[in-house]
């Protein structure tokens, strides 16, 4: 930043100091540091102060913590912000963060980390970069409709489509897990039974209700 760029103040305080003071004291799991920070925001910030503060806890809560419920709060505190004087939920909500799992505490955290890392060096490295899996050309890729024309066969254990989720559900039921080395023969005996009780539970041998018809 340039020396001679103008000073974002926040009463006595730096801007930029009060927001790097308060994101660092949620890594420390300061509740009281916290709390400080977040009410010079609210008290010094003006108009927009619930909404500095918000904003600086989604990003908080996308970065550092790990757990779904606080990301959704955060946001749902932050699109109400400045809509209703209250700031209580505010504070909750920074309480709630410190009191978080940060993702370097959890194991899928940690194993997020190293695995964001190799994706970097493994999509600059053309010797490391992974090729596209035969289970991903389905039916909706073009070189999936290529296999298909040459050999009469979708690759599709793991699609979301009805067979898809079939084969899913009997490869995991078969072997214990799923494994991208898992093979199932479309004749199959079991397979073909779980597919044809499928077929029956959805009526397929009627039409779709049309949505435009008239009611009985």
């Amino acid at each position: 930043m340039a020396a001679d760029k103008q000073q974002w103040m926040l009463g006595p305080y730096d801007g930029r100091e009060v927001l790097s003071a308060f994101r660092k004291s949620v890594v420390l799991a300061d509740l009281e540091a916290a709390v400080y920070w977040a009410h010079v925001m609210l008290t010094c910030g003006g108009r927009g102060g619930q909404r500095l503060l918000t904003k600086q806890c989604w990003i908080i809560a996308a970065e550092v913590a790990n757990d779904p419920l606080v990301v959704v709060r955060a946001h749902a505190v932050y699109d109400m912000a400045g809509q209703v004087p209250e700031t209580d939920q505010a504070f909750q909500l920074v309480a709630h963060l410190v009191a978080a799992p940060k993702w370097w505490e959890t194991e899928n955290g940690r194993a997020l980390e190293e695995a964001w890392s190799k994706a970097i060096g493994d999509l600059k490295d053309p010797g490391r970069r992974r090729p596209v899996p035969s289970y991903a050309l389905d039916r909706h890729t073009r070189r999936g409709w290529e296999v298909f024309r040459a050999t009469g066969r979708w690759d599709d254990r793991f699609s979301g489509d009805d067979r898809g989720r079939q084969k899913t559900l009997h490869l995991y039921e078969r072997d214990g897990r799923l494994s991208p080395d898992a093979v199932l023969d479309d004749q199959d005996p079991e397979f073909v039974a779980r597919w044809e009780r499928l077929l029956q539970v959805q009526a397929q041998s009627l039409p779709d209700v049309d949505p435009d018809a008239d009611e009985p």
